[in-house]
């Protein structure tokens, strides 16, 4: 059996302490590392919470623009016939020749209705006629939404 000496014991101590210095320093990057992550945690949740502010920022203001500006409202379909625009389907004329965004060439025309007596049953039928390929559900679907057309809306003053 071998004697320890003091040197062994020494050597021992010596490495002892190593272990412990490493453990640290282990253990110092660890916490360093988490005070990484969650500083760039922060910054990325500030980034978001700025640019948030600044959208909503500018969606408030162009609403408000557009309440103080008479912008002209477009549609997707005419607000008469319920024909969806396309290039194929011009925009109704007004008297001093600007666009109608709301009523389709063939119903609106010089800033009148081309068939002022029309009448809302009459048109219904039209509408259920170019509309006869389809499936009944589609056509209902059609006809709910032409009932809320601008020229046909019952709630008009």
């Amino acid at each position: 059996m071998r004697e320890f000496t003091k040197i062994d014991i020494l050597n021992k101590k010596i490495d002892l302490i190593k272990e412990d210095i490493q453990n640290e320093n282990t253990i110092e990057i660890v916490w360093g590392i988490i005070t990484l992550v969650i500083a760039g945690f922060g910054i990325i949740l500030i980034f978001t919470g700025f640019t948030g502010l600044i959208k909503h920022q500018t969606t408030e203001l162009e609403i408000n623009l557009r309440k103080n500006i008479d912008l002209p409202r477009y549609y997707s379909n005419c607000q008469s016939c319920y024909i969806k625009f396309s290039p194929l389907v011009s925009y109704g004329k007004e008297k001093d020749n600007k666009n109608n965004y709301a009523f389709c060439l063939e119903c609106y025309n010089n800033g009148c209705f081309i068939e002022p007596d029309l009448t809302f049953e009459e048109m219904k039928k039209r509408i259920l006629k170019n509309t006869s390929s389809l499936d009944q559900k589609r056509q209902k679907e059609i006809i709910e939404s032409f009932e809320k057309t601008v020229r046909w809306r019952k709630d008009n003053y």
